[in-house]
């Protein structure tokens, strides 16, 4: 898994995808125990990227989806594509609004060329499409039907999950929605 992340992050620091994606500032081994490995959460040996810090990034979400945040999103993933990275796990929690900046994260079920020949451009432009549907269907319909009845509801999931299953499902399918919304 960290393979993936680790060689995600080269390309697109390599191919300039920053603002769009944190900044790289190192990579860490951890082979032995020291007094900074009791926090990590990994048995040894443990590996880590030194990400930027992004402050307090809110997740982008319905109640503060703008349509200049759903481009900026967009130019997020064109920013991954065009480094040859297909991100693998589109979903509103790893696009983080930092100020006017969207920041897409959580590279872990990332591909990248060379490394994998799953990353062609039929599967990019499928993100891509799965992204559009995200931004400028799913989450403004969220918004409009918060609040409103379980069938609604469980119509936009019907749809989210036929996506999910027609561009190859992913770690997790899409939960039904919660009844006490």
């Amino acid at each position: 898994m960290f393979d993936r992340e680790y060689r995600s992050y080269c390309r697109l620091l390599h191919h300039g995808a920053a603002p769009y994606v944190p900044q790289v500032f190192g990579y860490l081994y951890f082979s032995e125990p020291t007094p900074f490995t009791n926090l990590i959460l990994a048995p040894l040996p443990a590996e880590a990227l030194l990400l930027e810090d992004l402050g307090d990034p809110k997740p982008l979400w319905f109640d503060n989806l703008t349509l200049k945040l759903a481009v900026e999103a967009m130019r997020a993933v064109e920013a991954v594509h065009a480094a040859l990275v297909l991100h693998g796990d589109i979903a509103a929690r790893n696009f983080l609004v930092v100020g006017e900046r969207v920041v897409l994260v959580d590279f872990d079920s990332a591909s990248s060329w060379p490394h994998d020949k799953a990353v062609t451009k039929d599967k990019m432009a499928r993100e891509s499409c799965f992204t559009w549907g995200l931004l400028f269907r799913e989450l403004p319909a969220l918004k409009v039907i918060q609040g409103h009845d379980r069938k609604l509801r469980y119509k936009l999931w019907s749809e989210k999950r036929s996506l999910w299953h027609y561009f190859g499902g992913g770690d997790e399918e899409p939960e039904p929605p919660n009844d006490d919304d």
